[in-house]
């Protein structure tokens, strides 16, 4: 488990509750806790902490041909360990993170026959050492569920075994033959979202009123208009369905949800500690907008007024 923030955590536990043997590697004062306390996770809604020990360590040993590799990143940190990846022994390598475009270069740098993208179904944030989580249930795939792709189809003899072992830990996995299409349509959903939450210096401050809803609507819908002129196109079937709501309907919704203590800390989770990865996707749907010779109105007025 290469990455040992929310999502790598969630997993990890999951994953050595399952009877898997699973090795985090981690740098600085996360690594530290983890090796003193264990993995520690607590749900959303349940005041019970589980720990399970877990071997931790500081760098990946490239020598180790690791039945799976998961790379539990955020989209900016990619760049920076594909050197390790290269040299990495690992059979299968599986990026469970946000990307826009550039998945089958990433793959042939890494390796076009074992690298896999696995879009995770949870969220939280790690308040003092303890990771504070929420995984979408079977019920609720229709939102969100996670969500495994190639790039390459010379990669596709490890989906059989991925599946299982989401299997094995209880988590629901769907497969997608349209990757690209489902990482970017994800980001052109969420990023809008996302942005909102700059609008407040925190949580208990951020109010989203009618205008702030407004602005985000417009976004969405102007995003993934974007993702539907590209090579990509819209994925999965739930957001066809959301390009072609009316914006005051996807307004409401949001509004609806910012209104709750869940919708604002899923917000927030990924808002104070995501901000370099969100300037880092806004540049990527930047460059796709102007290589369709669109404008962005929708979405820069809201940076603009956030």
């Amino acid at each position: 488990m290469l990455g040992a923030g929310v999502i790598g955590s969630i997993f990890a536990h999951a994953l050595v509750n399952g009877g898997h043997q699973v090795t985090a590697i981690a740098r600085g004062r996360r690594l530290a806790d983890i090796q003193k306390h264990g993995l520690r996770l607590q749900t959303w809604g349940s005041k019970a902490v589980s720990s399970v020990d877990i071997d931790a360590v500081d760098h990946l040993e490239v020598e180790t041909a690791f039945d799976v590799l998961l790379v539990c990143v955020q989209s900016h940190q990619i760049e920076a360990v594909l050197p390790v990846l290269k040299g990495s022994r690992a059979r299968c390598i599986v990026f469970c993170c946000n990307q826009f475009g550039n998945t089958a270069e990433i793959a042939h740098q890494v390796g076009r026959d074992r690298t896999l993208w696995l879009f995770p179904a949870a969220l939280g944030e790690i308040v003092d050492g303890v990771v504070h989580a929420r995984v979408l249930s079977s019920l609720e795939s229709a939102i969100q569920v996670n969500t495994l792709g190639v790039a390459d189809s010379a990669a596709n003899h490890h989906i059989e075994t991925v599946r299982q072992l989401w299997k094995s830990i209880g988590l629901p996995l769907a497969v997608t033959k349209h990757l690209d299409a489902w990482l970017q349509t994800h980001t052109a959903f969420m990023l809008p979202i996302m942005w909102s939450g700059l609008s407040a210096p925190n949580r208990k401050a951020f109010k989203p009123d009618l205008t702030l809803s407004r602005h985000v609507s417009a976004a969405v819908k102007e995003l993934l208009a974007l993702v539907r002129g590209s090579d990509a196109g819209l994925a999965p079937w739930n957001m066809k369905v959301v390009s072609l709501t009316p914006d005051w309907m996807i307004a409401l919704v949001y509004r609806l949800t910012m209104a709750t203590p869940m919708g604002v800390n899923a917000l927030y989770g990924h808002v104070e500690h995501g901000r370099d990865e969100m300037v880092h996707m806004l540049a990527a749907i930047r460059k796709e907008a102007a290589s369709q010779n669109r404008e962005l109105v929708a979405l820069e007025r809201l940076i603009s007024t956030v």
